[in-house]
């Protein structure tokens, strides 16, 4: 399927993107506004964030801050269409020189803010009976 064919056929979808600020993120959110979807970004606050007309700051790490979050978008914007797990932390380096514990920090975020994340949308999507997730993932994570 070409890519403007996938896009006209979610249309006009709200898509949440985690971790929607930087890199891969980033370019996603310009991407899909591009086509004409509307995009809620979560993501930590940041001063440049004032700018955005759906920006909502997040730790997904904090289960009951995320669930309210998420009920506030809800009410604002609607039930999300697709939600995107694409907040991530990570070290860059050998082993050997990564800081101790960094892996408890990874694992915060990277596994249990998807399940968060998860646990937030899912009672919106069924009582609607319908949502699309999407989990992001590094290449990085191999070793």
């Amino acid at each position: 399927m070409k890519e403007s064919s996938l896009f006209m056929s979610i249309q006009p979808a709200l898509v949440v993107i985690t971790g929607g600020l930087g890199g891969v993120g980033a370019a996603t959110v310009a991407r899909l506004q591009s086509h004409g979807l509307r995009v809620v970004i979560l993501d930590r606050a940041s001063a440049s964030t004032t700018h955005l007309p759906a920006f909502y700051a997040c730790d997904m790490t904090d289960l009951p801050s995320l669930q309210a979050v998420v009920a506030e978008m809800v009410t604002t914007h609607g039930v999300p269409d697709v939600w995107v797990n694409n907040a991530g932390v990570g070290q860059w380096g050998p082993f050997e020189v990564t800081i101790p514990d960094s892996e408890r920090a990874e694992m915060a975020v990277n596994y249990h803010g998807s399940v968060n994340g998860i646990r937030a949308i899912a009672p919106y999507w069924q009582q609607q009976q319908r949502g699309h997730l999407i989990q992001v993932t590094s290449s990085s994570a191999l070793f």
